[in-house]
């Protein structure tokens, strides 16, 4: 990662970590995390649990603002448990500003995390993608998963996502 900041303007480092199954992030994911933005990361994108874990602002040691997301979940996935079928796609602004005497700055600017549901019919054919703001109840009343989950639906996901990913970064619509 060191190396990295030395020749790049962005860090973007992938972790696989935390517990399968749990939204609750660890306090080793926590302590690498706080690692890996001192050594120079700019934003840390968590993957493995198969659901959505929070995102945070992190102060590096030298002061930067560091961005990570301790998990996006699954995205595309013909898993079999309700939490697995809800993930998010990270977006952020990349800004770049260099000064006349040529010195610059990269800064990660506005990450937001839009939701997403995996979606298969019976017997998990035609897997595909949604967009939360787009999955209607109808869709969900449809759902693979439904035979073993008849609670799957729009508010269970909506309860899943607000109470696991910080209002600041969650787009909704």
């Amino acid at each position: 990662v060191e190396l990295a900041r030395s020749m790049a303007d962005v860090v973007v480092v992938s972790c696989h970590w935390g517990v399968e199954g749990s939204h609750q992030v660890t306090d080793a994911q926590r302590a690498l995390a706080q690692k890996i933005i001192d050594w120079g990361a700019d934003v840390i994108i968590g993957t493995h649990p198969h659901v959505v874990q929070d995102a945070e602002w992190l102060t590096s040691a030298d002061g930067r603002q560091g961005f990570v997301v301790y998990s996006l979940g699954n995205f595309l996935n013909a898993q079999s448990t309700m939490d697995t079928m809800i993930g998010a796609i990270l977006d952020f602004t990349i800004q770049k500003t260099t000064q006349p005497d040529g010195s610059s700055e990269t800064v990660i600017l506005e990450p937001k995390l839009y939701p997403t549901v995996n979606h298969y019919d019976a017997h998990y054919a035609n897997v595909r993608m949604y967009l939360f703001r787009d999955y209607t109840e109808e869709l969900a009343s449809q759902h693979g998963v439904r035979g073993k989950y008849p609670q799957f639906n729009r508010g269970y996901i909506e309860s899943v996502l607000t109470n696991n990913l910080s209002e600041e970064f969650l787009q909704l619509t």
